[in-house]
């Protein structure tokens, strides 16, 4: 809907079932987009979930190889595990980043689109419920 047009000034069907089909269609659009979104919010979750429990066993191993690797005098351990300690750095390093792409505020983002996703919704029900008032108004 490219135009604001008020509704008491549409006279005629034709124009009236111009503007039910656009609302139609972008309610259908709308209804779509929340679909979507409940989806990706759905993904946050699980895949959040996913990411903090790897995150913290990860942690958890990181600290115990370093600690143990710490408090050796054995070259030959230390060195076995310089590669383990640099993958698990890295690996807490990327599954932070992801966890503040699928985290808390990734979901308070989505969850704000979809509310407002949501209010939008709502007007299109109020505006074609208007719509189909006056068009029971205009003679056919």
């Amino acid at each position: 809907m490219n135009e604001i047009v008020s509704i008491a000034q549409v006279d005629t069907q034709e124009e009236i079932n111009t503007l039910i089909e656009s609302a139609q269609q972008e309610q259908s659009k709308t209804e779509t987009e929340i679909r979507v979104l409940q989806e990706k919010l759905i993904v946050i979750n699980k895949t959040s979930d996913k990411v903090e429990i790897d995150l913290e066993a990860s942690k958890s191993e990181f600290e115990s190889i370093s600690s143990m690797v710490a408090n050796t005098n054995n070259d030959a351990v230390k060195a076995a595990y310089e590669g383990k300690i640099k993958r698990l750095d890295l690996k807490v390093f990327n599954l932070n980043s992801r966890l503040k792409s699928y985290g808390p505020i990734a979901q308070v983002e989505v969850e704000f689109d979809l509310k407002i996703k949501q209010l939008i919704l709502a007007e299109f029900g109020t505006y074609l419920t208007a719509l189909q008032a006056r068009k029971s108004e205009i003679p056919a």
